[in-house]
């Protein structure tokens, strides 16, 4: 299994996010960054995969409310696929 881990420190717009989660899975260029895009990517067979993440950002963040969005995609997406894993620190 493959250990993944999102650090979304420093980072303060959506494509930022989408950026770090791109290349955190080695998405293709044609990756939309955007949630259905990522939701989409994350459902598909893969080998498998175990992404750590932050329970949430502090909320005085920008990028806290989209990135609470971001978690429910995640979420759903391993809710799917049984390849991926979350796992929160």
């Amino acid at each position: 299994m493959k250990h993944l881990t999102l650090q979304p420190k420093g980072l303060t717009t959506p494509a930022q996010l989408h950026g770090e989660i791109k290349a955190l899975f080695a998405f293709p260029d044609s990756y939309g960054a955007n949630l259905d895009a990522l939701y989409d990517l994350l459902c598909q067979p893969c080998d498998a995969v175990c992404l750590t993440l932050p329970r949430a950002l502090p909320r005085r963040r920008k990028l806290s409310r989209y990135y609470d969005r971001v978690v429910d995609i995640l979420q759903a997406a391993a809710e799917q696929n049984p390849s991926l894993q979350l796992s929160w620190r």
